[in-house]
């Protein structure tokens, strides 16, 4: 089942495509994970008065149960910034369900399994 997904436009018109790009991102970031609920993503074109250039900043705020994901990525292409910020998103959706399977790696050297041998 697709989670609900906002998309809200600051500083810069809406764009069909890029909304329609974001409902996809983030319907492949969280697809398979039972523990998202919401989404919204943020599109901002922040004021940058004497800097050359525009930089788009993409906000993803994932409501997940028992916690919540917040990631963002600028780059002067709002594509890029989304992509680059659902990536980001399933990164951290990863590693958060590797440590909740206990299928993290402990690199030796670190004082807690020195400790542990040293028993």
């Amino acid at each position: 089942m697709p989670i609900p997904v906002q998309v809200v436009f600051h500083g810069l018109a809406h764009s069909p495509a890029l909304e329609s790009l974001i409902h996809e991102l983030a319907a492949k970031a969280c697809h398979g994970d039972a523990r998202a609920t919401s989404c919204q993503a943020t599109v901002e074109l922040p004021h940058r008065h004497h800097r050359p250039g525009r930089d788009f900043s993409v906000r993803v705020h994932l409501h997940v149960a028992g916690g919540e994901v917040v990631v963002e990525r600028t780059s002067e292409d709002a594509q890029r910034a989304a992509r680059e910020a659902f990536a980001a998103v399933r990164r951290q959706l990863d590693e958060t369900m590797e440590r909740a399977r206990g299928e993290t790696k402990h690199h030796a050297g670190h004082a807690r399994d020195q400790a542990k041998q040293a028993d």
